[in-house]
């Protein structure tokens, strides 16, 4: 798009209300900007246009407060003010941008204003859609992940109590489809939507696992080389050989500043587009290539709690938990998943869901500790629905 011949408008509003410039009217600041030749190639001065052409290129100088040209009624506050307009195809006056402004600038204009930049207006629209995409093949990407390997709720066990409040609060900005999907995902910020990746790349073992593997370690070098391997499960492995190793964290902070630029409507160079670009091809492959490699990652059980488990210590809650809140929270449960058929409220999903609340771990076994004292709850054993020959550990209020 930006190779052809299109007119492209750039315009510039040079004010100064003390009126200590030297080029105080439009004909000397128009050839004031001929005299700088990097500007030009063959330019033609008019001063009867108050214009500049230069094959492609139309430059223009209008004086604001004079109306014998068109300018408006004058006004005093202004002092000398110029509207000046360049107009030709992309791959010529996008160059010419920042030079011509350094050049008003050194002149003592002061402020200076861009009314109108087509250059990056034009960028932008080349480069949103490739940015969109990203942005979603990640969105895609994280919930199937999450979604099949952590589970159906794996956005109140990952979600800190900050990004849960922030999807919540943004829920009316999806009136349609919000009513039908879980769309939290797409609720956060895209810097936010990039920490699920990087933020949460850590091994993820349980401390019993660790010390319980130490402790049997033979104490050799190759030994605990072999143990350091072995800890990074696969989890770990995955998200630091498809994501961290190829500096997923950098190209992806880049990227978002070049989509938050285009949020907020900034101005862009043809350098940006060239950087857009290339972050857009390195990304696109940096995800597909960890989709195909995470259709093979098998997670066992203990991997996929322990991943639940190091989430929400990451989350950082601050609030204590009652042993009255505690019991709110298993009625809630209980209800939800204990009127199906075999079913419990498991007590390591219960107590990752207390911690996606924003209640401290701390406050958690503590209020667990003291109910389960007081004879007001009762931890059993019931066979685990996914491995049948193992049990697991669950929570409920003691039927008298």
């Amino acid at each position: 798009m930006h190779g052809d011949s299109v007119i492209r408008k750039f315009q510039i509003l040079a004010i100064d209300p003390a009126e200590t410039v030297r080029c105080k009217d439009a004909i000397s600041l128009l050839h004031l900007i001929r005299s700088h030749s990097g500007l030009w190639k063959d330019p033609k001065p008019s001063e009867l246009s108050r214009s500049i052409t230069d094959g492609e290129i139309t430059l223009t100088v209008s004086d604001v407060n004079d109306s014998s040209n068109g300018g408006a009624h004058p006004n005093e506050e202004l002092g000398i003010a110029f509207v000046i307009d360049l107009a030709g195809p992309f791959a010529d006056i996008e160059g010419m941008r920042e030079p011509l402004l350094e050049l008003i600038k050194s002149q003592g204009f002061k402020p200076l204003y861009v009314l109108k930049d087509e250059v990056s207006e034009d960028i932008a629209c080349q480069l949103y859609p490739k940015l969109y995409q990203i942005e979603n093949m990640l969105r895609g990407y994280l919930i199937r992940f999450m979604a099949t390997r952590i589970g159906p709720q794996w956005w109140e066990v990952t979600a800190s109590t900050e990004l849960a409040l922030k999807a919540n609060t943004r829920r009316k900005n999806e009136t349609v489809f919000g009513k039908h999907i879980e769309n939290s995902a797409y609720l956060i910020d895209v810097g936010e939507l990039g920490e699920i990746v990087y933020r949460y790349s850590s091994g993820f073992r349980t401390r019993e696992d660790i010390i319980t593997r130490i402790s049997n370690l033979e104490e050799s070098v190759d030994a605990i080389k072999t143990l350091k391997q072995e800890l990074k499960s696969n989890y770990q492995k995955l998200f630091k050989e498809s994501f961290a190793d190829k500096k997923f964290k950098e190209k992806w902070e880049s990227f978002e500043r070049l989509r938050n630029k285009i949020a907020h409507g900034n101005l862009f160079t043809a350098d940006d587009l060239k950087t857009g670009e290339e972050l857009a091809a390195d990304i696109s492959e940096i995800i597909l290539t960890a989709n195909k490699e995470a259709s093979e990652l098998i997670l066992s059980v203990e991997e996929r709690e322990a991943i639940q488990e190091q989430v929400v210590s990451q989350s950082a809650p601050s609030e204590n938990l009652s042993a009255e809140g505690f019991l709110e929270a298993l009625d809630e449960q209980q209800a939800a998943f204990g009127g199906r058929p075999d079913g419990f409220v498991g007590l390591k999903r219960f107590m990752n869901y207390l911690g996606s609340k924003g209640f401290s771990r701390e406050s958690c076994q503590k209020a667990l500790d003291r109910l389960q004292e007081m004879g007001a709850i009762e931890v059993h054993q019931v066979p685990n629905p996914k491995e049948k020959d193992r049990s697991t550990a669950a929570v409920r209020r003691p039927s008298f």
